[in-house]
């Protein structure tokens, strides 16, 4: 998904004078590549693990005092994946959602006769105004309380030496950052379907 992100990318800015590229508006197009870029960079932290937060006794197995000086570049990648998913996924949705907002006004101008060009930057500011709500939420989730690398020992042998552990990313509190970027995201989601239904009798030409 990277180099498909990339070719598209490519291919728009190379024909961008073509007909149906200018149409579909190409500076909003290469916003949604930016946009599954990021989000196919989201599941590479996934892959980052680590063992426990303190340090193990190598002849019991057990968790000593002693902090893992290693456990900070998984707690990183904890926190990386509802960056880069977060901002992917918004750059897309804002872009689309501007795209739709854009042929609206213009149904809206239309339908009270009135000649107005409705330009890039007439819309562009829904794009902004989402993407920074989503930053805020998520810098002060990675301020308050980030995700943080647990790992759980789930069965011990018989002189009590881990056999299996579960690592996770978690925090006291992800909820309550968590349900409102969903909460945005699904509710701006809503909004654009309803937006997609007025529009629906327009020009084939806006149809993308």
């Amino acid at each position: 998904q990277v180099f498909l992100s990339l070719g598209c990318a490519v291919w728009t800015t190379y024909f961008r004078n073509q007909p149906v590229v200018k149409v579909s508006q190409p500076e909003f197009l290469q916003l949604i590549c930016l946009g599954t870029f990021v989000i196919a960079l989201a599941p590479i932290p996934l892959m980052i693990q680590g063992k426990y937060r303190y340090l193990t006794d190598p002849l019991t197995g057990a968790e000593t005092d002693l902090p893992n000086m290693d456990i900070g570049v998984v707690d990183t990648a904890c926190m990386a994946f509802p960056w880069l998913l977060g901002i992917g996924f918004i750059i897309i949705f804002s872009t689309l959602f501007a795209k739709i907002w854009r042929v609206k006004l213009i149904l809206h101008h239309s339908e009270r006769f009135r000649r107005k060009k409705v330009g890039i930057k007439d819309v562009a500011i829904v794009l902004y105004v989402l993407l920074i709500v989503e930053i805020i939420i998520l810098l002060v989730w990675q301020l308050v309380d980030p995700l943080e690398w647990q790992r759980t020992v789930i069965s011990t042998d018989s002189e009590g030496f881990p056999t299996q552990s579960v690592g996770r990313c978690t925090s006291d509190s992800y909820m309550y950052f968590l349900t409102p970027l969903a909460a945005l995201n699904f509710g701006c989601l809503l909004y654009a379907l309803y937006l997609c239904y007025i529009t629906r009798d327009m020009s084939s030409d806006f149809a993308e």
